[in-house]
């Protein structure tokens, strides 16, 4: 196979979710015959660590001292890159990246590729300082949206010319059978003429599930058999549960917890609802779309990209539980416009958004590193 290009992907860790999942399914498929991958957790190793080693790829963990400034990580890290010989550093998110580029200047890594999944902006000052002085430090900085590419340059003051967009991808998956999707609505209690709104998101703040659960207690008000499926955990966790009863929503909505069947779970959704406050480009709605789910989404980051509003979903503005529920209710009661944009959907993520389509484009980033560097160098030698 030659020589194999060396990539180290930093994360937090490898718990369920979209983060994770977008770098588990990387690692997946980019060429292994060009790269020799590998994956480092600051803090631990988590649900998704089997995942990764099935692959064949090999798992790093650090172990940070709790949340925070660990500053021993600094020279762990470093020492770590050098002793692997990395020569791409690959960062998610700020904490690797915080960590991850001082790291690679100590060990000397030739190249430092860093991927911004999603943020609220304005952030906070400090940690915006800290990003605009490391975006000069690294070869790439990527954004998963145009909205997200946007406030890097406003923001952050990243050049123009190290902003690359490149959007998540997913597999191509089969939809569900009528078999499968019966199966798994028997196996959660649910019958056949029960309506099925489902959410696949953390239990946080972000994704504004208050919102979501005031505007189910008005749809059920009009249509008494539908359900709300609620897939994730978090800290917001117990006062939802609270919220759901003080809305005496009793059996109309069930909270599943993390699960690791995602995809069958999609399967039986009659329809897909993200209400969240802020998004870079979320994989669940991602997934929903592959499923050929109709969605109804909030209109912030990503969903707007993902989102052709009345084509192959339906936008609404954020914490709005009414407009919400008009939304909900247009798609539960005209079944022939939500199949349709069900459908409409799945060809939008076949054309634009496939995981194949996201490979490719990291391997060209690469790509461009080593191209670049050796341009530097030949300038330097001349």
């Amino acid at each position: 196979m030659g020589d194999r290009v060396k990539i180290l992907h930093l994360v937090a860790g490898l718990g369920i979710g979209g983060l994770e999942r977008v770098v588990v399914n990387l690692l997946s498929a980019l060429d292994r015959d060009k790269y020799d991958l590998a994956v480092c957790c600051l803090d631990d190793y988590m649900a998704l660590a089997n995942e990764v080693s099935r692959m064949g790829t090999q798992i790093l963990c650090l172990h940070r001292n709790g949340p925070g400034t660990d500053y021993g990580l600094f020279l762990q890290l470093s020492r770590l890159l050098r002793r692997h010989r990395v020569q791409i550093l690959h960062t998610h998110n700020y904490s690797p990246y915080f960590f991850g580029v001082p790291a690679a200047l100590l060990a000397g890594t030739p190249h430092v590729v860093h991927t911004e999944h999603g943020r609220v902006f304005p952030d906070r000052r400090a940690l915006m300082a800290f990003n605009r002085l490391f975006a000069f430090k690294v070869d790439r900085v990527v954004a998963v949206s145009q909205a997200l590419k946007q406030d890097l340059a406003r923001y952050e003051k990243v050049p123009e010319r190290k902003l690359k967009v490149i959007s998540n991808g997913v597999p191509l998956r089969s939809v569900t059978s009528k078999e499968e999707m019966a199966a798994k609505r028997q196996e959660l209690g649910y019958g056949p003429n029960e309506i099925l709104v489902g959410n696949v998101a953390r239990l946080v703040p972000v994704k504004d599930h208050q919102c979501l659960l005031r505007a189910m207690n008005l749809v059920t008000s009009v249509l008494p058999h539908a359900r709300l499926i609620i897939v994730g955990d978090g800290p917001e966790r117990s006062r939802l549960k609270r919220l759901a009863v003080d809305l005496s929503l009793g059996e109309r909505v069930q909270f599943l917890g993390e699960r690791r069947d995602v995809w069958d779970l999609m399967g039986i959704f009659d329809l897909f609802v993200l209400s969240s406050l802020s998004e870079g480009v979320s994989m669940t709605l991602l997934e929903a779309m592959v499923a050929a789910k109709p969605v109804v989404a909030t209109h912030v980051g990503g969903n707007i990209e993902l989102i052709n509003n009345g084509c192959n979903g339906l936008l609404v503005p954020t914490d709005d539980p009414e407009a919400l529920t008009a939304a909900i209710l247009r798609l539960l009661q005209d079944r022939r416009l939500a199949q349709r944009m069900g459908q409409v959907a799945r060809q939008e993520v076949e054309r634009k958004y496939t995981l194949s389509r996201m490979a490719r484009s990291y391997e060209r980033v690469y790509d461009d590193c080593f191209a670049e560097g050796v341009a530097r160098r030949e300038v330097v030698c001349q």
